[in-house]
């Protein structure tokens, strides 16, 4: 593929040549000189910004999809950005980076009408010299853009000190109120326009506008008695132009040829950027034809199909479990680490909706907000930003990108989060397909109601009509009320000589063992009960997400469903590897939690927290050992555990067990060490 000057880094004598603006830096490598220096930057740039189209195209752009690894060239890019964090310090370097996910027409599948995105890093010697994104959906041109490779994904890097360069354009223009006219029968009204109306001006009219100009440049050329450059009077406007057509491929071309016309066009305001990294950028009619052909593929698109990669995103739910699970399972593996520095140095991109925002509170140097945040999983999470990071006119209602988020590092609270280094919050068009789910009647309030009803067989006609109901097969059977109490499972050899102990005790009171001393002379506290108890309810409300794929490396969990369908699609590779680790092999585990009470708390409300958490193999075979599996896939393995299910919320049914009692914000909960459930018939 053929190249122009343009694309390359221009360096003299083997040093890089500063562009637009940027800052020479001694402790960045210095990229191997390719090719010829650039050109110099176009005479019609003057000090109040472009004001005409260049006659010649210095640069090539390529598609996203047609990028390979195998290149040695710099890349000219256009993307439209779906995420980007803030500018921060590199903790490997000191040096400022940012990072950006871009996507265009040419990554689209055809089929699904999926896309996916590639990520460009952006690196600088200061923050100002980076971009800055608050809204999804803008389109960004890169000049000078190396291609890598990492975790087999390509992505991009672009130094700012040695030649790179961006700006930033409008995805979807904002609507434009023209100036009043005095005689205008319409007063002072303003009058809406769609930026989408406002093309470039036509051949007559621009020709007659820049002999406009031409004639008061002449003039003020004559006054000073300098030569200032007059735009030619030429009859008729020639051009060549090719650009991609709308299905995203150019005519037997991988990037876009040359665009050249005999006389300057004035650039409209529609397609100016609003930002770039130097003053000193060009603008050809390549980039307005680029930009306006982005505008007409991403409003369709962003309205009716794209929606983000799941691996890029997490529900407020499974962050929550990132939290307090891994706080419940008491340990991360073999090695003894420090699970809360673990868990307070993981990030989090969030698709949320703003229920409210708080006045801000004392942040130091910079004014902190709380921000109430909920997605279709979880209502009750809150997040702590610094009002530097909010988009421009954030209010209730709307629906944000939030890129980066951490667990709070003061006191670690399950449904509490706050800005880390790189925190940014994208707003997101009201419009877009992705905020259709937050609308009131697809929202979680609607999906919300108690497994333990259903199991019981108590259904409601109204519920059964509008909600779909994972056990509704179960309903047809009427379940005898046991006269005699059952206990339905059994505990290991080793704990049988373990005394019961009521929930209340476990809870409101400190145990310690007798006979026993620590170090500081005083018994050690008793962290294993053994409980009689019944099940309230059981969560999750899905039986097929009983089980689930756990990584050991990043203590993430996934759902059987996504690798079944990843598995159809690659010609049934069973191999399950982590999305975030790719070496990694994922184990089945089962994930679930019950709510109980005894005997102890029948006068109280609510229950008693309990977690079957098998990542790190104990309790395992709970379900009359049966062990993880998929369930989605096997037919006979979800019916025998619907046996075990629906019998342990039956009345009169009893289960013993073996517990470890743990703290979790602030709050009792337990996790099972030793239980197994009978045989059912």
């Amino acid at each position: 593929m053929g190249r122009t000057k343009g694309s390359k880094n221009k360096v003299k004598d083997g040093k890089p040549i500063q562009e637009e603006g940027t800052v020479p830096d001694s402790n960045l490598k210095t990229p191997k000189p390719r090719g010829r220096p650039a050109l110099v930057q176009n005479n019609a740039i003057t000090a109040a910004g472009i004001r005409h189209y260049e006659k010649n195209m210095k640069h090539i752009y390529t598609e996203l999809a047609k990028t390979t690894l195998s290149n040695t060239d710099l890349y000219n890019l256009y993307g439209i950005v779906v995420d980007a964090t803030t500018p921060h310090v590199n903790p490997k370097d000191g040096k400022w980076q940012t990072f950006v996910r871009i996507i265009d027409p040419s990554m689209q599948n055809q089929v699904n009408k999926s896309v996916q995105s590639l990520s460009v890093r952006f690196q600088g010697n200061n923050a100002e010299s980076l971009p800055t994104f608050k809204k999804m959906g803008e389109i960004i041109r890169i000049h000078r853009t190396n291609i890598g490779s990492f975790k087999n994904l390509k992505y991009f890097n672009a130094i700012m000190p040695y030649g790179s360069s961006w700006v930033i354009f409008e995805g979807v223009p904002q609507p434009k109120k023209p100036k009043a006219k005095k005689d205008s029968q319409q007063g002072n009204e303003d009058i809406e326009m769609s930026s989408d109306n406002d093309e470039e001006l036509s051949d007559h009219e621009e020709f007659k506008k820049g002999a406009q100009i031409a004639k008061s440049e002449e003039a003020i050329s004559n006054f000073f008695r300098s030569t200032v450059h007059v735009p030619a009077k030429a009859p008729a406007q020639q051009k060549e132009i090719s650009i991609l057509n709308p299905g995203g491929a150019a005519s037997n071309e991988s990037s876009l040829a040359n665009v050249s016309h005999d006389r300057e066009i004035p650039v409209s305001s529609t397609y100016l950027p609003y930002k770039s990294s130097s003053t000193a950028y060009s603008l050809c009619l390549l980039d307005r034809d680029l930009i306006k052909r982005y505008r007409t593929w991403l409003i369709p698109f962003f309205k009716n199909d794209f929606t983000y990669e799941k691996t890029l995103i997490m529900s407020l739910a499974r962050v929550r479990d990132a939290i307090s699970g891994v706080m419940v399972l008491g340990r991360a593996g073999p090695s003894s680490v420090d699970l809360e520095q673990q868990i307070r140095a993981r990030e989090f991109d969030l698709i949320v909706r703003v229920d409210g925002i708080e006045e801000a509170v004392d942040g130091g140097m910079r004014q902190k907000v709380v921000i109430k945040i909920s997605d279709q999983s979880c209502v009750d999470f809150e997040i702590t930003v610094s009002q530097g990071i909010m988009p421009v006119g954030l209010k209730v209602g709307d629906v944000v990108k939030i890129s980066r988020s951490c667990p709070c590092k003061e006191q670690l609270k399950k449904n509490a989060l706050e800005e880390g280094p790189a925190t940014n919050i994208l707003s997101i068009d009201p419009s877009f397909k992705i905020c259709q789910s937050f609308s009131a009647k697809c929202y979680m309030e609607q999906f919300e109601y108690d497994i333990t009803k259903n199991l019981l067989g108590e259904v409601y006609r109204e519920q059964q009509s509008t909600t779909i109901n994972d056990f509704a097969h179960l309903y047809n059977q009427t379940e005898d009320v046991l006269e005699k109490p059952d206990i339905a499972s059994s505990i290991t050899e080793m704990f049988k000589s373990l005394p019961r102990t009521d929930l209340a005790d476990i809870i409101y009171k400190k145990q310690v063992l007798s006979g026993l001393t620590t170090s500081t002379g005083q018994p050690p506290v008793q962290k294993l009960f053994r409980i009689q108890f019944s099940v309230l309810s059981i969560a999750p409300l899905n039986l097929f997400e009983f089980t689930q794929l756990y990584c050991k490396s990043c203590f993430n969990t996934f759902s059987f469903k996504e690798f079944s369908a990843n598995n159809q699609q690659s010609g049934g590779d069973q191999r399950n590897l982590c999305p975030t680790c790719p070496s990694l092999e994922l184990e089945p585990i089962y994930k679930v939690s019950f709510t109980i009470k005894d005997k102890s708390l029948f006068q109280r409300a609510g229950g008693v927290k309990l977690f079957l958490f098998t990542a790190d193999g104990i309790c395992d075979k709970f379900f009359n050992g049966m062990p993880a599996q998929n369930i989605y896939r096997d037919a006979v393995y979800r019916q025998n555990l619907e046996k075990y299910v629906r019998h342990m919320v039956r009345f009169n049914v009893y289960m013993d067990a073996v517990v470890e009692k743990k703290m979790v914000n602030q709050e009792v909960v337990l996790k099972l060490v030793s239980c197994r459930m009978r045989g059912q018939q």
